[in-house]
């Protein structure tokens, strides 16, 4: 009954006509994420490596640590001016 229903709503929604338009719209979004998700991925595992080539004398560690405080500060800020009010009361 139930997989009855999911090949209805298939059909549904291939008949659509902004099927077409939708999909490559979908595609290019997932590609998107793909790419950005690859590239987080890559800073994460070669921060350590781009710190001591960047900062040879000092901890890569600590420099990390430093880094993601600023993050975590810049992220707070953009939250706060990109979210409702209500939000934080």
């Amino acid at each position: 009954m139930i997989i009855e229903f999911i090949r209805l709503r298939t059909r549904e929604t291939t008949r659509s006509a902004v099927w077409n338009k939708n999909l490559a719209i979908n595609i290019i979004f997932g590609l998107l994420m793909l790419y950005v998700i690859g590239s987080f991925m890559m800073i994460g595992f070669l921060l350590d490596r781009i710190l001591e080539n960047a900062f040879p004398d000092s901890d890569p560690v600590e420099q990390k640590s430093g880094y993601q405080h600023y993050i975590w500060i810049v992220n707070v800020v953009c939250d706060r001016q990109f979210h409702d009010d209500r939000f934080f009361t």
